[in-house]
């Protein structure tokens, strides 16, 4: 997509593959400006639908909104006049359901019920014994500058995979512990598609979401202090789960985390409240792998749409073949991700100004 060095672009090869359909009317192409975009084969009238992706490959919900945001299909308990959710499961920990059907449909897609409530117990316990002591622990706390290599990137994570940790040497801040959701919510996926238990759909599989562009060298450069932000998270996972034998290879070495988050940055969508206003409330954020395909514009011919789960891609208007489908991430971006637009038409109207 439109940012500095391909930050925002993609590399859609079997990942658009394993999405595509005879009847989808655009194929990735590699683009003059950087990465890939997805591109019309042929002309497309206002409002055709171009996806629908029914499930996010990860997500995480901010923690304010736990009690306020169905855990199963988003829907904001503000935007149905209530304080909060009251629906709860044992495996869920302080998410809520807005109904027994999205409870229901939610405890459907976990493969192994008692395997979540063990890590929601285990990551509980660890954050409210290491909130009473105390963090003596340096790994992560380090510098790191905007001029950082992959070399320094790898170093500093290496440092982190020998360290050894006890409990009570780390606290997470609110942010760190969202970040840990997210973490989790990919792993279990990962798990489940490798225990053959879970039917990925469209959310992909994991060797789809590792085709989403890695920006991990450039968010690390754009937002410093997110290295030992994403350290302290690997370490406190990698406690966190050591007595959980199933996930415990998912957290030993920080190949995993590093993965997902490499490919969170400029790949998520913001999960927003429903109400009809310029400010809406970004209540968390996810990962649609399919929909990560489309590109960045300030002047975009799609627009995207969250029913529910689900993210729908809309055309705004007539498409004509050989034309770059792209929607807008730019106000999402400038507020959460530090996110100045290089698209064509920013870059024209700078050089006019």
């Amino acid at each position: 997509m439109y940012m500095s060095d391909a930050l925002m672009s993609t590399t859609p090869t079997a990942q658009t593959q394993s999405h595509a359909t005879v009847t989808e009317p655009f194929k990735a192409k590699t683009t003059s400006y950087g990465g890939r975009g997805l591109f019309a084969t042929r002309s497309i009238p206002s409002g055709a639908i171009l996806r629908a992706c029914s499930d996010p490959y990860a997500s995480a919900i901010y923690n304010p909104f736990r009690k306020e945001v169905c855990a199963r299909c988003f829907a904001y308990a503000f935007d149905a006049g209530r304080n909060n959710w009251n629906i709860k499961h044992e495996s869920a920990g302080a998410s809520r359901f807005c109904s027994s059907d999205c409870l229901d449909a939610w405890a459907m897609d976990q493969h192994d019920l008692p395997l979540l409530a063990r890590i929601e117990k285990a990551v509980q316990a660890l954050a409210k014994y290491s909130a009473r002591r105390p963090s003596t622990s340096t790994v992560g706390t380090s510098g790191t500058v905007a001029s950082a290599t992959m070399q320094d990137i790898d170093a500093a994570w290496q440092a982190a995979e020998r360290a050894d940790i006890k409990q009570g040497a780390l606290v997470l801040d609110e942010m760190e512990e969202e970040i840990t959701r997210f973490v989790l919510s990919a792993i279990l996926r990962k798990h489940s598609e490798d225990a053959g238990r879970h039917r990925t759909g469209d959310a992909g599989t994991w060797a789809a979401f590792l085709e989403l562009q890695d920006n991990e060298l450039v968010h690390v450069r754009v937002r410093p202090s997110i290295l030992a932000a994403q350290i302290r998270v690997f370490l406190f996972l990698r406690l966190a789960l050591h007595d959980i034998a199933d996930l415990r290879p998912y957290a030993q070495t920080a190949t995993i985390l590093r993965a997902v988050l490499a490919r969170d940055h400029a790949n998520a969508f913001g999960i927003f409240d429903m109400q009809e206003r310029g400010d809406n409330e970004m209540l968390g954020w996810a990962v649609y792998v399919a929909g990560s395909y489309f590109n960045h514009d300030c002047a975009p011919n799609v627009r995207k749409q969250r029913v529910g789960r689900e993210m729908r891609f809309y055309t705004t208007r007539d498409v004509a073949p050989g034309e770059e489908l792209c929607i807008s991430y730019v106000d999402q971006f400038r507020q959460h991700w530090n996110f100045d637009c290089v698209c064509a038409r920013c870059r024209r109207e700078r050089a006019e100004s």
